[in-house]
């Protein structure tokens, strides 16, 4: 299972997107709730709100550091 799984605990933007720039997820998730998607080949995961979502691909914690001077975080996953 290659279960990107992101628990939310403050209202925050969720955007994950494959090698070639295909959106899997595009949207708010409300506080309290959690998104899931598969992961398949390298994407990008972008997280509004990162200090509010905890992530974990195939159970191993994924660290959401914010860009720098921003409130977003873009990470690689694979």
């Amino acid at each position: 299972v290659n279960a990107l799984v992101l628990a939310v605990r403050e209202d925050s933007w969720i955007e994950v997107r494959n090698a070639s720039g295909k959106p899997l997820i595009r949207r708010m998730v409300k506080a309290g709730g959690s998104a899931t998607v598969d992961i398949t080949d390298s994407s990008t995961v972008i997280v509004g709100n990162p200090s509010a979502v905890t992530a974990t691909l195939r159970g191993a914690d994924v660290a959401l550091p914010p860009q720098p001077g921003k409130t977003f975080s873009k990470v690689k996953v694979q």
